[in-house]
């Protein structure tokens, strides 16, 4: 009867914090191997609901975040297709031109070198990169590029190859969510409002002491607007916003922080409101963290506290908290 009881309270904390297991596998198992008209939805909306095992993570990722096409899985030749070998070779293009320009060597981080192509294929790249990785946008890059070279690169193996099979992953996920930014700017802005709502003491303090400011940036309704993350000044938003445009990467432990990637890249392409996790999560940590903050004065302290990461026994806390219907 106890051991009963252990594993009912074990299957219960588990099914929290996303690890399920056996049945979610097996219903993966045969979407993959099926493949139906439909897999895209239902991978969205498996990703979305469930953890994704991490043997098929990435390639899960890669269909949700359109790397590789439905149709290449079912050719059951993914790494020999023309559009893979394109992709490889246009990495190298990128990671060869960054070294002749002495941008990188062999000494550059996994994580930068991301962010570097990046900026490199879209224009973005300045003269002077030691002052442009001094910007808070880029920071977030870093923190969110750092979360794929840890999932996915293995520097037991050839590190080129790794670095240029994630780093379409990380492209195309920073490009989509450039293109959906106002639904992230709008999520934070209900989320502040919610704070208001449901906990007017935490929020007037913090707003007294400088951490939520009156907003200026008005939400557009103009489709071509949208698409231009740059019209946002996410600098009027910060500290909190760093939570939502990193999605928690340095502040959640990155084994709880893989589930919330699951459940944002599941939601991006086929969900309403794609960043809804992040606000019910930014919810469970300020609940967590309320205390503190009551008692501190400064903005400067506020906002150490808010960008400092959280224990990994803090971060299963707020994640089953913010999971929780």
């Amino acid at each position: 009867m106890m051991m009963s009881d252990d594993r009912n309270f074990r299957y219960f904390y588990y099914e929290k914090v996303g690890f399920r297991g056996v049945e979610e596998k097996k219903s993966l198992d045969i979407l993959l191997t099926e493949k139906p008209n439909d897999l895209l939805s239902k991978l969205s909306a498996f990703a979305h609901r469930f953890p994704i095992p991490g043997m098929y993570r990435k390639l899960i990722w890669k269909l949700l975040l359109d790397v590789m096409t439905v149709n290449e899985l079912q050719s059951n030749s993914v790494d020999n297709s023309f559009v893979c070998r394109e992709q490889l070779h246009h990495c190298y293009d990128l990671r060869r031109a960054l070294e002749i320009m002495l941008y990188t060597d062999n000494s550059t981080g996994h994580s930068k070198l991301m962010v570097l192509m990046y900026f490199l294929e879209f224009a973005e790249l300045n003269i002077n990169i030691d002052k442009q990785f001094q910007t808070n946008e880029v920071k977030d890059l870093l923190m969110i590029s750092d979360v794929f070279a840890k999932e996915f690169i293995d520097d037991k193996n050839k590190a080129e190859d790794n670095i240029d099979d994630i780093y379409w992953l990380f492209r195309n996920l920073i490009s989509t969510v450039r293109n959906n930014f106002y639904a992230l700017i709008d999520t934070y802005e209900k989320f502040i409002n919610c704070l208001a709502q449901e906990d007017r003491s935490l929020h007037c303090h913090l707003v007294k002491i400088g951490i939520i400011k009156v907003q200026t940036n008005q939400i557009p309704t103009n489709s071509c607007v949208k698409l231009n993350y740059k019209k946002y000044n996410t600098e009027e938003y910060r500290p909190i916003i760093t939570w939502f445009v990193r999605f928690y990467a340095g502040i959640i432990d990155h084994h709880c922080l893989i589930r919330i990637f699951d459940k944002v890249i599941g939601a991006l392409i086929y969900g309403n409101r794609p960043f809804a996790v992040l606000g019910s999560l930014g919810k469970a940590v300020l609940s967590q963290l309320r205390t503190e903050l009551l008692n501190m004065n400064t903005c400067e302290d506020i906002t150490k506290r808010l960008l400092t990461p959280l224990t990994l026994e803090q971060s299963e806390e707020v994640v089953i908290k913010a999971l929780t219907p």
